[in-house]
C-alpha cells in the first residue's frame, strides 16, 4: 500500500511537471534568444562560439574561439548602450561587445566577459596560424616572430625565468599586448587575474583565462571577469602605434648619454661573488692599460657582508673610500648591485620589520619571507610611500658615503612577491610590483639599470636583457638577442642594455634529472665563452644601444683585443650619433630605436620572419653572424636603395645576397641611401 501510494504521487508529479512544461512551450518569452554578434567586421557565432575579424574589404584576419567553458546553449539578449551589444546566458556569464571606429582607419572591438557566479572562469583562445605575432612576454627561448613559441598555462606575471623546473616561466619584462601581421592589436585589460598559454599541447592557440588562482587571489574581490580589445588598421605598423600611444607609452626622454657611448664595465661574469677591492682596481687599471673607455664600472654581488645590508664588506674591501676616489680620478664611474631583499640574518630585516616595511603576510602581522637565489628574507613594501622612502634614504646614505655614482638594481619580478600576502596599498595585479619597483629606480638618476619592466615605459632608464647563457642558440644564448631586443622596442622599451658580451659564463651543473641548479653559478671561477662567440656577440652589439662587458678582450689575445677597439670605435662614432637621431622620434611617438625589417616593409614575409638582422633607425641594416664556425651567411636587403659598407657596391632592395663573405673580422652592414 505505501509503495502504491508513493507511485501514485510520483506520477501526479510528473504529469504535473510535463504539462507545466508544454505551457510555458506555447507562451511567448520576453527575452529574444540571440544566435550571434555581428558588427563592423567582427563576427561571433553563439552556438559553436566561433569568432572571426575581418577588414573593412572582407579580408580574414583571424579566428578564434571563445566562451568554450559555458555549460549553456542558449544565450539572451541584454540590455545595450551605445554600440554596445549584450548576451546572457543564465546564472553563468554575459558577453559584451563595443565597437569603437576611430581616427586614421583604427576599428577596435572591446570583448569583455562577466561571470554571475564565482565558479565561472572564463577562458577565450585565438588562434595563432594567421598571420606573424609579435610580443607578449621576455623568454628563456625568445623567438620572432613568436608564432612557435610553447608555454603551459600559467598566471601572466613577470618572473624569473631561471628558477623554471618544468614548464617555461614568463620572463622579467612584459606587457599585456600582442601585434599580428596582419594588422591586428590584441591587449587584455590590466585588472583581469590573467593566466595564458602559448601554443600549449601544440594546440595553435594563445588562450587567455581568467581566474583569481594564485598569485591573484588577494584580488577576488569582484567575480572573475576577462576583458580584452582587438583593434584592426591598415597595416601592423599604423596598429601598433595607436596601441602604443593607448595602452603602453614609451620614454619622453633620453637616458644617460654616455651609458649610450660608452660601454658598461661589471665585475659579474669575471669574478660572480669573488669579487673585492683588489680584483675591483686590478680590473680598472687593465681597462686603462688597453685603452678602453667606460660608462661606468659596476661592482656586483657580493661586496657586502650580508644581503640587504647597504655597505662594503670591510674584509673584502678594506678601505672602499679610496677605491671609489681612485676609480673616480682614473675617469670611472662606479655603481653598485641593489636588491629589494634583506635576509632575514641582517640588521635591515629587523629594523624593516620593526617599522612594517616588509611585504606581511596574509594577515598583515609579520613579514612574509620570500625565497629568493641567496637565500631568504623581507621583500619591500613598494607600495608603502614610507617604506620606500626608507629604503631610498639608505640606498642614498650609502651612495653618499662612498661617493657612489647609481645603482644596478636586480629582481624585481612578481616571482618573489610571497603569495597570500597583504602590502600597504592593494595592487591591481602582481606584476604591479615590477612597475612600483622601477618608480623607486628611477630616483637614482638616467644611468641606473634595471632588468624587470611592466608598465614603465615612461621612465627613461636602461632596461637590462635577463642573463644570457653563454651558448651559440636559443636556448638562452646569442641567438636571442636579436629577438629579445625586438621584443623589448615593440613592448616599449627601447633603451636596451644587453647582457654581458659573451654571456656569464655560467659554470652551471645539474640534478639527476637534467634539471639546472640555479644556486652553481655562484661557485667557482667562471670558464671562458668560446673565442668565436665572444667576438661574434661583441660584434652584434656593437650595434645595439649600449654595450656591457665583464669577461675582458684581453683574456683571449691582442687580435681580440684589436677588434674590441674598432667594434667600440664604430659604436662611439657611427652607432651612437645614430642612436641619438633615432632617439628624437622615439620622444616623438615610441617608435624602436633597434627596429626588425619590416618596420620599412609591413607587406614583405622576408621581414617579418627575420630574426638575424636588424636596424639602427632607418640608417643601417646589420646582419651579423650568429652560427658557429660560419664565414658567410645569406642576407635579406629590404626595399630600398643600400650602400654595402664593404664593398661599396649600391643595391637595390628587395633582394637577397646569398653566400656572403664574413670572416671573423667582418660584421656585414648597409648604409641607406637617401634620394
Amino acid at each position: 500500500m505505501k509503495y502504491a501510494l508513493m507511485t501514485l504521487i510520483l506520477a501526479i508529479i510528473l504529469w504535473y511537471a510535463k504539462n507545466l512544461y508544454m505551457y510555458y512551450q506555447q507562451q511567448p518569452t520576453d527575452r529574444p534568444t540571440m544566435t550571434y554578434i555581428e558588427t563592423s567586421g567582427l563576427h561571433i557565432d553563439l552556438h559553436s562560439r566561433r569568432l572571426t575579424l575581418k577588414n573593412p574589404s572582407g579580408k580574414l584576419l583571424l579566428t578564434g574561439d571563445i566562451g568554450k567553458f559555458l555549460d549553456q546553449d542558449a544565450a539572451f539578449k541584454c540590455s545595450e548602450g551605445s554600440g554596445l551589444i549584450c548576451a546572457k546566458w543564465d546564472n553563468t556569464a554575459t558577453l559584451k561587445v563595443l565597437t569603437r571606429e576611430l581616427q586614421d582607419g583604427i576599428i577596435c572591438y572591446d570583448i569583455q566577459w562577466d561571470a554571475l557566479n564565482p565558479k565561472v572562469v572564463p577562458v577565450d583562445s585565438v588562434n595563432i596560424g594567421s598571420g606573424h605575432w609579435y610580443g607578449g612576454p621576455e623568454l628563456y627561448e625568445q623567438h620572432w616572430p613568436i608564432n612557435e613559441q610553447k608555454v603551459l598555462m600559467q598566471p601572466y606575471v613577470t618572473n624569473d625565468y631561471l628558477q623554471a623546473t618544468t614548464s617555461p616561466y614568463y620572463g622579467s619584462v612584459l606587457e599585456r599586448y600582442w601585434l599580428n601581421s596582419a594588422g591586428v592589436g590584441a591587449t587584455v585589460a590590466l585588472d583581469v587575474p590573467l593566466h595564458m598559454s602559448a601554443n600549449a599541447q601544440n594546440d595553435g592557440k594563445f588562450t587567455f583565462k581568467s581566474e583569481y588562482s594564485l598569485p591573484y587571489e588577494n584580488l577576488s574581490s569582484r567575480l572573475p571577469h576577462l576583458h580584452y580589445t582587438l583593434c584592426v588598421g591598415h597595416d601592423m605598423k599604423s596598429v601598433h602605434q595607436y596601441m602604443q600611444k593607448t595602452y603602453l607609452g614609451w620614454p619622453m626622454d633620453t637616458p644617460d648619454i654616455r651609458m649610450l657611448k660608452s660601454p658598461v664595465w661589471s665585475t659579474w661574469a669575471r669574478y660572480k661573488m669573488h669579487v673585492n677591492q683588489e680584483k675591483v682596481l686590478q680590473y680598472a687599471q687593465e681597462i686603462m692599460d688597453h685603452g678602453f673607455p667606460n660608462s661606468q664600472l659596476e661592482i656586483d654581488d657580493m661586496y657586502t657582508t650580508k644581503y640587504g645590508e647597504f655597505d662594503f664588506d670591510t674584509t673584502k674591501f678594506p678601505d672602499a673610500k679610496t677605491m671609489v676616489k681612485t676609480l673616480h680620478r682614473n675617469e670611472f664611474r662606479v655603481t653598485a648591485w641593489i636588491v629589494p631583499f634583506a635576509n632575514t640574518d641582517t640588521n635591515a630585516f629587523n629594523e624593516g620589520m620593526s617599522r612594517g616595511f616588509w611585504v606581511k603576510d596574509k594577515r598583515g602581522r609579520v613579514p612574509a619571507l620570500t625565497k629568493w637565489w641567496q637565500g631568504v628574507g623581507g621583500l619591500i613594501d613598494v607600495t608603502n610611500p614610507d617604506a620606500v622612502n626608507w629604503f631610498v634614504s639608505r640606498l642614498k646614505k650609502f651612495q653618499k658615503t662612498y661617493n657612489l655614482d647609481s645603482f644596478k638594481f636586480d629582481a624585481g619580478e612578481s616571482f618573489y612577491v610571497p603569495h597570500c600576502i597583504t602590502t600597504h596599498s592593494q595592487m591591481a595585479n602582481p606584476s604591479e610590483y615590477t612597475t612600483k619597483y622601477a618608480a623607486l629606480v628611477v630616483q637614482f638618476g638616467a644611468n641606473v639599470e634595471l632588468r624587470a619592466a611592466y608598465q614603465s615605459q615612461k621612465y627613461p632608464i636602461f632596461v637590462r636583457m635577463f642573463d644570457k647563457d653563454s651558448y651559440w642558440g636559443y636556448n638562452n644564448g646569442l641567438k636571442t638577442l636579436i629577438p629579445t631586443v625586438f621584443q623589448f622596442g615593440i613592448l616599449g622599451y627601447p633603451y636596451i642594455l644587453p647582457d654581458m658580451i659573451g654571456g656569464n659564463a655560467y659554470g652551471w651543473t645539474t640534478d639527476s634529472t637534467g634539471s639546472v641548479d640555479p644556486q652553481s653559478f655562484a661557485s667557482g671561477d667562471p670558464v671562458l665563452p668560446d673565442r668565436e662567440l665572444y667576438i661574434r656577440w661583441m660584434q652584434l652589439t656593437t650595434y645595439l644601444p649600449s654595450m656591457q662587458f665583464s669577461l675582458a678582450p684581453w683574456q683571449y689575445d691582442e687580435e681580440v683585443v684589436e677588434i674590441a677597439r674598432r667594434m667600440m670605435k664604430i659604436h662611439e662614432e657611427v652607432v651612437t650619433p645614430i642612436i641619438l637621431e633615432a632617439a628624437k622620434q622615439t620622444k616623438e611617438d615610441g617608435s624602436p630605436i633597434i627596429r626588425p625589417l619590416w618596420w620599412l616593409d609591413t607587406q614583405d614575409d622576408n621581414c617579418l620572419n627575420n630574426d638575424s638582422e636588424f636596424l639602427v633607425g632607418d640608417e643601417i641594416l646589420v646582419a651579423p653572424v650568429l652560427d658557429e664556425g660560419a664565414k658567410s651567411r645569406d642576407i635579406y636587403i629590404p626595399r630600398g636603395i643600400w650602400l654595402d659598407e664593404q664593398t661599396r657596391e649600391t643595391l637595390h632592395g628587395p633582394t637577397w645576397l646569398r653566400k656572403y663573405p664574413a670572416p671573423l673580422t667582418t660584421v656585414p652592414t648597409f648604409r641607406a641611401v637617401r634620394n
